[in-house]
């Protein structure tokens, strides 16, 4: 029997007091100008990407940024395994990762444009813990 999603009035007695990890998805429920597809679209629009980021995208047929991050970081580890001589995979890290900083700094909503959403945000996570690893001091 397939696992379903349920939704989370029905099962977050069972999750009280937990820790909770929020990824992507929470900034795009925000913002949807958070999300992957258009944050590649203003850096296009903006001419973030160089020739070589813009292929990473196209052949791998996606706009996550995070996904295009892992693979040249993966890429770069097995060339430095092997010790293969190769900068460019560094450097197009490098610029995949400014290009995604730059987008998110440009389109990120003002204060204003969310402030309706904190207090049922606020109101949700403070049922969870904080995570150990998480606190500072």
């Amino acid at each position: 029997m397939p696992h379903l999603i349920l939704p989370w009035e029905q099962i977050s007695p069972q999750y009280h007091q937990g820790t909770i990890l929020l990824g992507s998805g929470a900034s795009t429920a925000v913002s949807s100008s958070l999300g992957y597809g258009s944050l590649l679209q203003y850096a296009h629009r903006a001419g973030l990407l160089s020739d070589d980021v813009n292929q990473l995208f196209d052949f791998f047929n996606t706009c996550d940024f995070e996904l295009i991050l892992r693979l040249v970081w993966q890429a770069s580890n097995v060339n430095r395994s092997l010790q293969i001589p190769d900068n460019r995979t560094h450097d197009a890290y490098v610029r995949v990762r400014e290009s995604l900083i730059q987008a998110v700094r440009a389109v990120h909503p003002e204060y204003d444009h969310v402030s309706a959403r904190l207090p049922s945000m606020y109101h949700f996570l403070k049922g969870f813990e904080p995570d150990e690893l998480s606190r500072c001091g």
